[in-house]
């Protein structure tokens, strides 16, 4: 991916000066490429980068909580204890935001059969929104970047398996925390990460994740919080559940 240094536009093509705010000079091959050449004194002058996209799913409650949408390239953690809806919810969103582009469902929880029945029930299914039972992460990035996908949920963080960490493992959890978000930046995809609650109520992964993660919500089957968003205010909405799905 294409990333100007100056503005953080990704033009979809390699050129002297950046299409968007015009600096000679500041296309660079990768967002990793970019932040190290970032990386020296810049004029207080320099473009500032503009705000960032976010991809809206018109699920009024999760995008004004999520500060009016998800931003593009982010990661958002979910936890909840078990049963509390969590993917119900996460379903919906994916279901509206799939009007953006493809989106992604990957699940080491439940079976793709189950999960289908989910989104037809809460009428939560759209032509561009998949489902997998892939618990690899490699494999869910070949997936997703085949597919374009503009966001991802995995369902969930404990049963994801990274390089050759077993899944839960305090070693794959760390993983997770470097690796995901570097590989949302990079592709400019959503990812939702979705962790089931420990016994003492905190979210698994101890504080690895909550700290990696752009976006951290709890969601109690009624009340859906946030409580840290790098990319706007924290806020709470109450929602109940019916046949259809949460509203």
């Amino acid at each position: 991916m294409i990333v100007c240094t100056a503005c953080g536009a990704t033009p979809s093509k390699r050129a002297r000066k950046c299409p968007s705010c015009g600096v000679w000079g500041s296309l660079i091959g990768d967002a990793r490429s970019a932040r190290a050449k970032a990386g020296g004194p810049v004029r207080s002058t320099a473009p500032v980068p503009a705000r960032p996209a976010r991809v809206v799913s018109g699920v009024d409650q999760v995008d004004r909580v999520l500060g009016g949408g998800a931003v593009a390239g982010s990661v958002v953690m979910i936890s909840g204890r078990r049963g509390s809806g969590k993917s119900t919810l996460v379903g919906q969103w994916c279901s509206g935001a799939a009007d953006a582009g493809p989106v992604l469902i990957a699940s080491g929880e439940e079976a793709e059969e189950r999960i289908r029945q989910r989104l037809h029930r809460t009428e939560s299914t759209h032509p561009e929104l998949f489902v997998s039972e892939s618990d690899s992460w490699e494999e869910i990035q070949t997936q997703a970047e085949r597919l374009g996908a503009v966001a991802v949920v995995v369902d969930s963080v404990q049963t994801l398996a990274i390089g050759d960490r077993r899944a839960g493992s305090p070693s794959a959890l760390a993983d997770v925390s470097k690796q995901v978000p570097q590989w949302a930046r990079q592709s400019g995809a959503v990812v939702w990460l979705i962790a089931q609650e420990t016994v003492a109520g905190e979210p698994a992964g101890g504080t690895r994740l909550p700290h990696a993660v752009d976006v951290e919500l709890t969601f109690d089957g009624a009340h859906l919080e946030s409580v840290k968003n790098r990319h706007g205010q924290l806020e709470r909405a109450r929602l109940r559940m019916t046949a259809n799905g949460l509203v």
